[in-house]
């Protein structure tokens, strides 16, 4: 009898053959511990054949399993064991004897039940206990096994199982069948058992389980014809199971290498390769885990994957991006673990370079994601890269650092700067030295050709030579004979006059043989005046044939010129045959050399290539430096680190781009910005001491210093990053140490700008650490403001600032202190020495210490102010004068400073000590802190009284040279000094800070000189000093804002800069109210100087985010812009729009603008205009509202789509809105009915019902017919109630609380209050009513006329309407005298609702 694998559990009860076995009788479940007992005791006695007899027993106990306790399942498992290895020693012991019926049964039997016994076991291991249901889902990892389930441990016995039946399996059980060949359902049962085991996520994670499985898995493969169904089984658990791809590529790798059959691999990979486009795309759980798989496979089995790769390479095209990332992933692993090193063949090099390929072409995918992918791919196998592959790879980079995700951005960067690490070029990548070695190495190879061409020349025969040369020597020779005598002297060669007619036969045979005929053409014919008679004269004849000028003589003279040439060529010397070998032996040498030389200028020159393509993603990077998206920061600051570290050319900019990131307010970017010059110039050198580190420390932060500071002035930003520094320790007592010692210049080779760059560093340091500088005052006292101090003023400024960073807290220095002393006798005896320029920044200095750090600073100041005074007013001299006027204006900022910051202090210290020592006194009340409060107060109003009234009265120190400064700007012509202007004006500026009175008095004054003055200082100096005005008097500067808009449009670069400065912090801190006159600024986009530009994008970028203040001015940024007397090109308009309508990504706004653009058409009737409009309207985004505006709003721009530019950018709108609106239901038919309705405008410039019917035509149904035309009859009646209240502007905002965005003034292009709008374009409107007249009255009754075309045969209202737009400031003239802008009439509606 036959034991037949079943279907199914339960076909075992019923015989399906005569023949094969059936459970005759299930035994219950209270007679079962008996039956297993009675099976252990056979066990001892029948070996394996037990399993025969008792096999009912073994199944009855997997039929009543859900009824018995887990002991007798248990129980019954351990003498299944038991009979399997009773069943091998059988087999092995008999060595598998020939179709044995009662082991055949017996193994059939005993595997079966095996596997259905795990997979009960299995599922009880997996079943939750009762505390766990009871609790609920806990957090963390599950336990698989429970005590409470199972008393064995199923993790040994789970692999005790898999031993036992590979055991069986690898041994010759074929031979138990007849003919040899295993049951192929036994081999699936077992099969399917180990997927089972593999398809729990545990089970795949025990390696002793997983590699048992795998084994047995690869004897079912290679001996039992199991590898097709294996690959369709693997397909199915990988589509199922997340964990099961790279388990099945672990497994497969397995089979390969162990088994040494790849077929399994190479069936699974097909049949992922024969999956439709349309399955992968809509299983998209299937499509990640193949993908992980092939990834996996590459890595593991790369040989075996290689020869499919053809099958593969398709998926690249499919629509499930992680199937094309996983096959970058596999091209990259394949050129990594295969396809790299010297010993290639050819066809092998040529697949590589296929590989690459295909990976570039990937870098512009249409995927983000993908191009993330493709740039990690790339990354991580750039030591695999042939070399002249790196520009090409590096210039695709390049390219990316500008995309839109942030992510592609982040890959990219990482790529370059992975391309600096790891090039083969060296460890320098600096232009300058490389420009040299080339042309070097350039001028060798040519000498070499050279060589080369002179020797080839050698060994071919001469008259071969000439037959070669012969056509070149006959253009040369006509050339010479049609040129007149003057300029052939002037190109002949010159003749010596110790020529003979030898050595000018061998010139000419040299001249030919270097190729130059023509210079060989003049030699003969110059000598022949020099040596007539000899061998080189023509004939008398001859030379009466070139006086002629008949083309048939020339001719003639040309074959006699080249006939005596060729004698003379020909009459050279032939080398003779031991020459001949010679010369090959030196060609050969030269070939080789040539060969070598070659090597080198192509690698020079791949090196310049590369050099120059990093050094041109600078900008880029500098860009994305300041990127508001983290990642691109960090990886730009790690591509500058390698720059630096490898002198890639113009790395010092990103450096300083770098530095102002100290201040970022991203703790993660500052930490790496202050790890990054800790890298490359305290920590470069790890393994020295600190003492041997330091010099070399010392001297980069002095170079460092020094560059900050002249180039890129970024001495702040320096001095808070050496601050963090000495914070963090990095700067040790070792480089304190020598720098004290190189600003003393104790130490060797210490110039004077590194002994003031090693005390501003110092002066840095003591930001952080006060006593490095309050520990050190004597030193700084004898060097610093002693004997050197009188040589160079800037010294003694550093002193300055170095004593700035003692705390003001503490003990202040008397007024006789030897530093006070020393600084006052500098700023009254340095006056004088007009040979230093260094006076002013130390006077600055000096005054800021003396009221920071002095107790009478008063007494101080007015001392220096009269002896200088004194010695200025004895010598006639502007830069004296100059001087003085700087120290008046500087006291007078510093005394309001003194006065606001110390007096207001201690006066407020003093009377709170006061209050307390009256509360101890006396008892408290509820009113003790308003009276503290109004005291408070009074204080603060008894400081401003005292600097509003006192400070400049004209009795006072300074109110006694206010008069002065006037005098000096109004005399201009008198005082034509830059110098001394740009310091008056200054001054002038900071005394107006004191009183509001001044301030009133003097603003016309100092605006004429901001808008005549000659002097970009003035004008400069003029415009920060208002800047300051502005915060300190913004009710006396509101009327001059516009004054101070109109030096954006300044000729001088440097004043519109320092301009939009100024604008930029006073709108971005509200001092100064955003308005139409905000335009300015907006021109700035495109102003010709890049720094200008960078300038407006951040402020416009910092505008977006404070509200909605960008959006409330749009509108009248866009209407200035149009203004035709503006002067603002369409190109400058295009670019100022597309940066400013970047920053509106609000939907609601988005869609209140657009509104807002479309009434505006009716309001315009410049085609220039409309074209603006329109544009603008292709810059937004569209919403499914948006959409349906336009088609309400359609007739008032279906005229001007007659235009075709109008058209273009219409419909560019459609197509942005079809990207974005196609997968939402609906609106594709919304997207359909615009772009029809559009189309018919274009094209036929008509409306109404004409229009939808069109519109059927080019593919609209009738159900959206329908709905256009319910949504034309609502539009209709909307439009008559409009007509009703025409009072009402069409502009209003949906938002009640943006009434002034909303409304828009009158525009200056035509400055008239009656322009009548414009519906229709001039040339149409005729056609357009006669024709639709014809169509009234052609129907029958009046209803069948559509509403549309009746409103449209009536004729225009004549009502004047306003343009609507924004207008211009008038300019003041520079003749007269500056005022403050007009008072601006406020719109009708404005002042009715006011």
């Amino acid at each position: 009898m036959e034991f037949s694998i079943p279907i199914s559990f339960a076909d075992l009860k019923t015989k399906q053959h005569p023949n094969d076995y059936s459970v005759s009788d299930v035994i219950s479940a209270r007679l079962l511990p008996t039956k297993i007992a009675e099976l252990r005791s056979d066990l001892k006695q029948f070996e394996h054949s037990t399993v025969l007899t008792h096999f009912d027993t073994l199944y009855s106990v997997l039929c009543a399993e859900n009824d018995q306790e887990n002991t007798t399942l248990e129980s019954a498992w351990s003498c299944l064991l038991k009979c399997l290895g009773k069943l091998y020693e059988a087999l092995d012991g008999n060595c598998v004897k020939m179709a044995d019926s009662s082991l055949r049964t017996s193994l059939s039997m005993s595997i079966y039940l095996t596997t259905e016994y795990v997979d009960r076991l299995e599922t009880l291991s997996n079943k939750p206990t009762t505390e766990q249901i009871v609790a609920g889902k806990k957090k963390g990892k599950r336990k698989v096994e429970s005590a409470d389930n199972m008393s064995i441990d199923w993790t040994v016995e789970r692999c005790k199982s898999v031993k036992c039946i590979t055991k069986l399996m690898s041994l010759p059980v074929q031979r138990l069948w007849e003919p040899p060949v295993v049951d192929q359902n036994l081999i699936n049962c077992i099969g399917s058992c180990c997927f089972k085991l593999l398809h729990n996520p545990v089970t795949a994670k025990l390696k002793d389980t997983k590699e048992e499985i795998f084994h047995l898995i690869g004897i079912l493969v290679k001996r039992h014809k199991y590898s097709l169904s294996a690959a369709v089984q693997a397909l199915e658990s990988m589509k199922s199971f997340e964990h099961m791809a790279s388990t099945m590529a672990e497994c497969l790798s397995v089979i390969t290498r162990e088994f040494s059959f790849p077929r399994t691999a190479q069936d699974l990979i097909r049949e992922i390769s024969s999956l439709s486009a349309d399955y992968l795309q809509k299983d998209s759980v299937a499509a990640k885990s193949y993908s992980v798989f092939l990834t996996e496979v590459a890595d593991l089995m790369p040989d075996v994957l290689l020869p499919l790769i053809s099958l593969l390479l398709p998926l690249l095209e499919s629509d499930p991006f992680s199937l094309r990332n996983a096959m970058l992933s596999v091209l990259g692993k394949l050129i990594t673990n295969v396809l790299t090193g010297d010993e290639l063949n050819a066809n092998q090099k040529k697949m590589r370079e296929e590989f690459i390929d295909t990976l570039c072409e990937h870098v512009h995918d249409c995927h983000g994601f993908v191009r993330s992918k493709v740039l990690q791919v790339i990354t991580s196998l750039v030591d695999s890269l042939p070399v002249t592959r790196y520009s090409e790879v590096g210039q695709l980079t390049l390219g990316r650092l500008n995309d839109r995700l942030p992510n592609v951005r982040k890959y990219a960067l990482q790529l370059l700067t992975t391309l600096i690490s790891h090039n083969p070029y060296g460890a320098t990548l600096t232009d300058k030295e490389l420009v040299e070695t080339l042309e070097s190495e350039t001028s060798k190879l040519a000498e070499l050709k050279s060589r080369a061409q002179r020797t080839l020349t050698a060994v071919i025969s001469p008259a071969e030579i000439w037959e070669a040369m012969l056509p070149e020597t006959v253009s040369a020779v006509e050339e010479c004979l049609r040129e007149n005598s003057e300029k052939l002297e002037d190109d002949s060669v010159v003749l010596e006059s110790d020529a003979t007619v030898d050595s000018v036969k061998e010139d000419i045979n040299k001249l030919l043989t270097d190729c130059r005929q023509s210079k060989a053409v003049q030699l003969l014919l110059q000598s022949q005046q020099v040596f007539a008679g000899s061998e080189l004269e023509l004939s008398p004849s001859e030379e009466d044939h070139m006086e002629e000028e008949d083309n048939s003589q020339l001719e003639g003279n040309s074959q006699l010129i080249l006939d005596k040439l060729k004698a003379i060529f020909l009459s050279q010397k032939v080398p003779e045959s031991s020459a001949e070998e010679q010369t090959s032996e030196d060609g050969d040498e030269l070939k080789e050399l040539m060969r070598k030389q070659e090597v080198v200028v192509n690698y020079l020159r791949e090196t310049y290539k590369f050099c120059d393509l990093i050094r041109s993603a600078m900008p880029t990077v500098c860009i994305l430096l300041c990127s508001k998206h983290s990642s691109d920061v960090v990886e730009s600051i790690k591509f500058v680190v390698m720059s630096v570290q490898f002198g890639v050319t113009d790395a010092m900019n990103g450096l300083a781009s770098m530095l102002k990131l100290i201040w970022s307010e991203d703790s993660n970017i500052k930490l790496a910005v202050v790890e990054a010059f800790k890298t490359l110039y305290i920590l470069s050198d790890s393994e020295t001491g600190d003492v041997k580190r330091a010099p070399q420390v010392v001297a980069s932060l002095i170079g460092l210093t020094k560059a900050f500071g002249e180039l890129y002035g970024l001495l702040t930003s320096w001095e808070e990053m050496v601050a963090e520094f000495v914070r963090s320790e990095a700067i040790g007592s070792q480089v304190l140490q020598l720098l004290w010692q190189s600003f003393t210049k104790k130490l060797d080779s210490t110039t004077d700008s590194d002994s003031k760059l090693s005390l501003q560093l110092l002066a840095m340091a003591a930001k952080a650490r006060p006593g490095i500088i309050s520990s050190n005052l004597d030193i700084l006292l004898a060097d610093g403001l002693g004997e050197r101090a009188t040589r160079d003023f800037l010294l003694a400024r550093d002193v300055c600032f170095a004593l700035l960073t003692l705390p003001s807290k503490g003990t202040l220095l008397p007024a006789d202190h030897n530093i006070v002393t020393s600084l006052s006798r500098l700023l009254t005896e340095g006056i004088l020495d007009t040979t230093q320029s260094g006076w002013i920044p130390l006077m600055e200095q000096a005054v800021t210490f003396i009221y920071h750090l002095t107790d009478v600073p008063d007494e101080t100041v007015t001392q220096i102010v009269k002896e200088t005074y004194s010695l200025v007013t004895s010598r006639q001299n502007i830069l004296l004068l100059t001087r003085f006027v700087c120290l008046i204006g500087h006291v007078a900022l510093r005394q309001l400073t003194y006065l606001e910051g110390r007096v207001l202090v201690e006066l407020k210290a003093r009377r709170k000590r006061q209050k307390q020592k009256t509360i101890e006194t006396t008892t408290g009340s509820s009113s003790d802190e308003l009276g503290q409060t109004t005291t408070d107060d009074l204080e603060t109003e008894v400081i401003m009284k005292v600097i509003e009234t006192e400070l400049l009265r004209e009795c006072s120190l300074l109110g006694s040279f206010l008069p002065l400064l006037t005098h000096i700007i109004q005399e201009r012509q008198r005082y034509d000094d830059r110098g001394l202007q740009a310091a008056a004006t200054l001054s002038l500026g900071k005394f107006m800070l004191l009183s509001s009175d001044i301030c009133r008095q003097h603003l016309r004054l100092f605006f004429t000189v901001l808008e005549r003055s000659s002097y970009v200082e003035v004008k400069t100096n003029a415009i920060v000093a208002l800047s300051d005005m502005v915060f300190r008097h913004p009710n006396e500067l509101e009327p001059w804002t516009p004054n101070l808009y109109a030096r954006l449009r300044d000729e001088s670069p440097l004043v519109r800069r320092s301009t939009l400065m100024v604008m930029t912090r006073l709108i971005l801190n509200d001092m100064v109210k955003v308005k139409g006159q905000i335009s300015e600024i907006a021109r700035c986009l495109v102003d010709p100087e890049h720094a200008i530009r960078r300038m407006a994008e951040q402020f416009f970028c910092e505008l977006a985010n404070k509200g909605r203040a960008l959006y409330n001015v749009l509108l009248d940024i866009v209407s200035r812009l149009s203004d035709p007397q503006i002067g603002v090109t369409d190109k400058q308009f295009q670019t100022v729009c597309t940066e400013l309508f970047s920053h509106t990504n609000n939907d609601k706004q988005s869609e209140s603008l657009i509104e807002r653009f479309l009434h505006r058409f009716r309001a315009t009737t410049d085609e220039r205009q409309w074209r603006h409009i329109s544009f603008c309207l292709s810059r937004l985004t569209y919403t499914e509202r948006s959409v349906k505006k336009l088609l309400e709003l359609f007739s008032c721009y279906s005229d001007k789509l007659a235009d075709e530019q109008i058209y273009e950018l219409f419909m560019v709108i459609v197509d942005k809105a079809n990207q974005k609106l196609k997968p939402k239901p609906g609106a594709k038919e919304l997207i359909l009915e615009l772009s029809a309705k559009i189309e018919v405008a274009h094209t036929k410039g008509i409306d109404g019902e004409e229009e939808l019917e069109d519109a059927t035509v080019l593919g609209l149904s009738q159900s959206n017919i329908s709905l256009a035309k319910g949504r034309r009859k609502r539009s209709s009646r909307a439009k008559k109630r409009n007509k009703e209240n025409s009072s009402q502007s069409q502009y209003s905002d949906d938002d009640s609380d943006d009434s002034t965005c909303s409304r828009l003034s009158v525009s200056s292009v035509s400055q008239e209050t009656g322009v009548r709008r414009s519906t229709r374009r001039t040339g149409a409107a005729k056609p357009a009513q006669k024709l639709l007249t014809e169509l009234i009255e052609e129907s029958e009754e009046e209803d069948a006329v559509p509403n549309f075309i009746r409103s449209a045969q009536k004729p225009k209202s004549s009502k004047p309407k306003l343009i609507l737009s924004s207008s211009d400031e008038d300019e003041v003239s520079a003749e007269a005298v500056i005022s403050p802008a007009p008072f601006q009439r406020r719109p009708l509606r404005q002042r009715n609702k006011s």
